[in-house]
């Protein structure tokens, strides 16, 4: 016999002798395996806690109530759909911003950059469920990219948005059984702000930060303002301007040359020059100078 064939025998012997190992492996009961036919992970084997000593099966049919209500409500949802049964009526979109900071306020680029914590609360008629059925559970959190967003932006903002956070779909969503949606995000924006220096620096600054919907007009979506004026309870106070008032107003808006309407909130931010930080480092050397130069 040629040494080949002697060859392709000794591998074949090899391979059976292998297979049979993994079926002996597979008969033992320390390990754990999944059956596809049946759907479901096996655990079996007595290395287990008591509270899984035995044999212990999860399946489809036994999994845990969230899992379950997960798997319900987002099978055959679709994102890119505005969730409404009736899809003529509008979707409220409720926003609120907490300031939390001024960055600062440059009079050069005429912009103000600042630091909040951002709102949007909105409905999402497709993912109700009643917690009876789901062992009392009436809120869940899901990730945002399984979900339809409305399209809130600040429309006068400049810069990019340096919210990582949102960019890398990290914060989820807060769905409540109603269908409720809630979304909650740290975020530091850039933003115009018409400055005017003529009682400089006696001066008193107002800046308006537009929010609404990129692409939906009035009919799609209403914007909504949570408050009257922004939360401030955590502000942090800027050694150079004193916040004296915030305001939030929304409103139907048409501009020229469209036809449709468009819902927008305005929030204001009024800021006052602090005159003891250019007393000391502006007004009084100023007049340390012109003595010493008598």
């Amino acid at each position: 016999m040629s040494s080949q064939p002697r060859v392709q025998l000794a591998l074949v012997a090899a391979a059976a002798a292998c297979w049979a190992t993994v079926l002996a492996v597979v008969d033992t009961g320390n390990m754990t395996h999944w059956t596809p036919s049946k759907n479901s992970y096996t655990h079996t084997g007595e290395d287990y806690d008591s509270e899984y000593s035995g044999m212990t099966t999860w399946t489809a049919e036994k999994d845990t109530a969230v899992r379950r209500l997960t798997k319900d409500l987002l099978w055959l949802y679709d994102p890119n759909v505005r969730p409404v049964i009736d899809f003529s009526s509008a979707i409220e979109a409720t926003h609120f911003f907490l300031l939390q900071q001024v960055i600062y306020l440059d009079s050069k680029e005429q912009k103000l950059k600042a630091f909040f914590f951002e709102v949007w609360i909105w409905t999402d008629e497709y993912l109700t469920w009643d917690p009876a059925h789901f062992e009392g559970i009436q809120r869940i959190t899901l990730m945002r990219e399984n979900l339809w967003i409305p399209d809130v932006v600040v429309f006068n903002q400049v810069g990019e948005n340096s919210n990582y956070y949102m960019r890398e779909n990290i914060i989820p969503v807060t769905l409540h059984h109603t269908g409720s949606i809630r979304l909650d995000t740290p975020q530091k924006y850039e933003t115009t702000c018409l400055i005017e220096i003529e009682n400089f620096p006696f001066d008193t600054q107002t800046c308006i930060i537009v929010v609404g919907s990129w692409s939906q007009s009035a009919d799609t979506i209403i914007m909504k303002n949570m408050a009257d004026q922004m939360d401030s309870v955590t502000y942090i106070e800027n050694s150079e301007w004193q916040m004296l008032m915030t305001s939030s107003t929304s409103d139907i808006f048409q501009y020229e040359g469209s036809e449709a309407s468009y819902s927008e909130i305005h929030y204001t931010v009024k800021l006052k020059r602090r005159l003891a930080f250019y007393n000391r480092n502006l007004i009084i050397p100023m007049i340390l100078i012109s003595f010493m130069a008598q």
